[in-house]
């Protein structure tokens, strides 16, 4: 994937050379990504000895949905990609006719002043900037093979995992429209790999990046910091000649230590890394953002958590639905239906098959358990915020590494288990 990458910042140089000699953006952001496919295509074929089928097939099935998404449009639309992809483009262009703006507010955000300077560099070239969410998707499907590979995931098993990662629909269209999601979504992916690395080599320097690049990706969008629970109860209780968690008065000691230090690194950098909930000053304010509700596919309309015992109590339900909805309760129609049997189903299952299973996983228990906490932590943390159907969808998309990575432990442990038992 890198050599990918190294090709497409080349062109994006000599786009910027040739800028002020352009004339017709759109007809050369076209060759542009033509060429880069072609150059895709090969380094998949010549480097890629594993998977290399589904990893082309992942790459074009996105390729072909930005094409889609841009010019047809006039048949169908994909969900997700309107008002909200239209207002980042908008703010983008804004950017990059006015650079002051880089240290101001704007309604895009990190993503729009990102594609405001690549404009800037190499015109408004739409084309372009999506195309980059179609890298950023192909290789969040290369990092969940690469992260699997580490773990020595049975081929199997990491084929499945990666045919419905490289074509899980709701992926294929964030990967392709003009949306913020596949930059959490990347960054939490790499975080996750890392992550994986220091728990299978146990080299400090791998946690270490784990987190900072967990810090990129709540830059983008601050609740998947959630998974730093995971990551952090990892470090302190796991032992890895054991492969136990171990608690000790020196690990519980550490672990209200690095809480203090991360305390004051969101004194000094909250309002980068939670500025999603940078308005919440107060307890009143959580509330209110608890009980905010807008758009068609709202749920739980009656709920209401104007208290602490409620917020412990009901929280968790806000958790579930933001991972499962629309709930068949709540489908207003074929399309809720759709959405449910294509995107919340993977969630389901997946929690199901963790609880189901739990003293199943043998020796792949510590690193199951770290997972699913990340998950616990992170849509407890998304389910407060979101009473929307689609906003929950959109949100869960960041999370569909971490899901799917745990999935592919939890079918190999499971089935190493039962091996183990049958031949007892």
């Amino acid at each position: 994937m890198l050599l990918i990458w190294v090709g497409l910042f080349i062109e994006l140089f000599v786009l910027a050379i040739l800028k002020t000699t352009i004339f017709d953006f759109e007809g050369l952001s076209i060759i542009v990504v033509l060429i880069h496919s072609l150059f895709t295509m090969i380094i998949f074929m010549v480097n890629t000895k594993r998977s290399k089928l589904i990893l082309i097939g992942a790459y074009f099935s996105r390729l072909t949905f930005l094409f889609w998404d841009l010019y047809a449009r006039n048949i169908f639309v994909f969900p997700s990609s309107g008002a909200d992809s239209e207002m980042f483009y908008s703010e983008a262009i804004r950017v990059s006719n006015n650079l002051s703006l880089l240290n101001e507010p704007i309604m895009g955000e990190l993503y729009a002043k990102i594609n405001g300077i690549i404009f800037y560099l190499i015109g408004p070239q739409r084309l372009i900037g999506q195309y980059i969410n179609v890298l950023l998707g192909v290789s969040v499907v290369y990092i969940i093979f690469k992260s699997l590979n580490i773990l020595e995931i049975r081929d199997s098993v990491t084929k499945r995992i990666l045919i419905i990662a490289a074509f899980f629909p709701n992926s294929l269209i964030m990967s392709s429209v003009f949306l913020r999601e596949m930059f959490p979504t990347f960054f939490v992916s790499l975080s996750i790999y890392y992550f994986i690395k220091w728990f299978k080599l146990s080299k400090i320097t791998d946690i270490l990046i784990s987190f900072v690049l967990l810090g990129f990706a709540s830059i983008f969008h601050s609740g998947v910091i959630g998974i730093i629970v995971g990551f952090s109860y990892a470090l302190l209780f796991f032992n890895k000649k054991s492969n136990t968690f171990k608690f000790s008065v020196k690990t519980i000691f550490s672990f209200i230590l690095l809480l203090l230090i991360f305390s004051m690194g969101l004194s000094g950098y909250g309002d980068r890394i939670l500025s999603k909930f940078g308005n919440l000053s107060n307890i009143e304010q959580l509330y209110s953002a608890s009980n905010y509700r807008e758009g068609g596919s709202v749920y739980l309309t009656g709920l209401v958590i104007d208290n602490p015992l409620k917020l412990v109590i009901f929280g968790p339900i806000k958790a579930v639905y933001f991972a499962i909805s629309p709930m068949p309760m709540n489908w207003r129609g074929l399309a809720d239906m759709i959405t449910f049997f294509t995107d919340s189903i993977l969630y389901l299952t997946i929690i199901i098959y963790f609880l189901k299973n739990r003293k199943k996983f043998g020796v792949h228990w510590p690193l199951v358990f770290s997972l699913f906490l990340m998950i616990i932590a992170t849509i407890f943390i998304f389910g407060i915020g979101v009473s929307n159907a689609g906003t929950a969808m959109r949100h869960r998309q960041k999370l569909v590494p971490l899901f799917l990575i745990l999935l592919g432990v939890m079918i190999e442990g499971r089935k190493t288990f039962n091996k183990r038992v049958s031949t007892g």
